[in-house]
């Protein structure tokens, strides 16, 4: 493999380089080039899922203009550079690059990034589709050989900051599974700059909840052992790990106590909850029939995680702790009130109302409306 030399712009943003190039079809064809941090077990800390063929095949036909619409690309890609390109600056039509930029004022450099070959392949950090499809359509249709495709690169990229920004970019945007960069988020949360990253962006939350879908998933004798799917395993049947995350986000960063415990405390709290849940919907939690029912699938989990602190603090307000006993006598009204059938998948009422957000604050509700909160105390377990 070659040293890479791309023409394009050179610039910063809060600290940090990045180039603005393009690469084509022929580029991109080149092997080692450009590839996906991909989690595996070889790979622990990669952070995205293995890429998806029928959206290769996608993005490559809408490119060859089957959909009826010329096929552009004009949004940027974002692959990292784990390392320093060389830059030589270039004059632009003649005019030189100090002059251009004090004609613009605009804080860029004109050049040639050249980057060396034990520094590739860089990192699909960002449009892996766009990507596979420009690579696929070049494959077969020599016109995409010079298909120009917008890219963006940050320089002295490392896994973390590739896995924050595709946490970010992913959850604030289109979305897309993002459950590897959960857990790599969650393995390096103690890395400061990481830490403030998160903070700044909201997503400190993401490495508790991570954590805590751990132990829930490994926890014997309880309602959520080996009932998460966690990416990249052979586990396929239970609930997506991102769908358990996002659910705690209520819990973890809500204005309440439960949003400074720590991961093993809160899957503790959870673990008496799903129990005392099993004890009043004993066939909506049950491993052999829970599949009728969307107690345990995204719509329960998403709504039961929503209600959970002021389940929890009326619990405490009624016994003074957080028992498995005190959950259930907080929930028996609602159990009294919304039976088994309300669960059911097909016929339910839960069953019937999607997983959006309105969906799960109409549920919630409902739920609430049964339950009687009390005054606070200071214990949790």
């Amino acid at each position: 493999m070659k040293d890479l030399s791309l023409t394009g712009f050179r610039f910063q943003q809060s600290g940090r380089t990045f180039y603005s190039t393009f690469m084509t079809g022929a580029v991109l064809l080149k092997q080692g080039v450009a590839e996906v941090d991909k989690w595996s077990p070889g790979n622990p800390k990669g952070y995205q899922r293995a890429p998806s063929s029928r959206r290769f095949n996608k993005v490559a036909s809408f490119l060859r203009g089957s959909q009826g619409v010329p096929g552009i690309l004009p949004q940027s890609v974002l692959l990292g550079l784990r390392g320093k390109a060389k830059f030589t600056k270039l004059a632009i039509n003649g005019i030189q690059e100090k002059e251009v930029r004090e004609i613009d004022g605009l804080p860029w450099e004109y050049g040639t990034l050249t980057i060396p070959s034990d520094l590739l392949p860089l990192i699909e950090d960002d449009g892996q589709h766009r990507i596979g499809g420009l690579r696929q359509a070049a494959e077969s249709d020599p016109r995409f050989l010079n298909y120009p495709l917008p890219t963006v690169i940050m320089e002295d990229s490392t896994q973390l900051h590739e896995a924050v920004l595709f946490y970010v970019i992913n959850t604030t945007s289109v979305k897309v599974p993002v459950d590897l960069a959960q857990r790599l988020i969650a393995q390096q949360d103690e890395d400061e700059g990481l830490h403030k990253l998160l903070v700044e962006t909201g997503k400190d939350w993401v490495a508790r909840a991570t954590n805590v879908v751990d132990i829930l998933n490994e926890t014997p004798d309880q309602p959520w052992e080996a009932s998460i799917i966690i990416p990249n395993t052979d586990v396929t049947n239970g609930v997506k790990q991102n769908t358990v995350v996002r659910s705690l986000r209520p819990l973890l960063a809500g204005d309440h106590i439960y949003k400074n415990q720590d991961a093993s405390t809160v899957a503790e709290l959870l673990i008496r909850y799903w129990k005392a849940i099993g004890e009043l919907w004993p066939d909506a939690v049950d491993q052999d029939s829970r599949d009728e029912y969307s107690l345990m699938k995204s719509v329960g989990v998403l709504t039961m995680h929503n209600i959970a602190a002021t389940v929890f603090e009326a619990a405490r307000a009624n016994g003074g702790k957080i028992t498995q006993e005190n959950l259930a006598q907080v929930l028996k009204p609602v159990a009294a009130k919304l039976k088994i059938e309300f669960w059911d998948s097909k016929s339910g009422d839960a069953g019937k109302v999607g997983t959006n957000n309105k969906a799960v604050r109409s549920l919630s509700d409902m739920i609430l409306k049964n339950i009687q909160t009390g005054m606070l105390s200071t214990s949790l377990l």
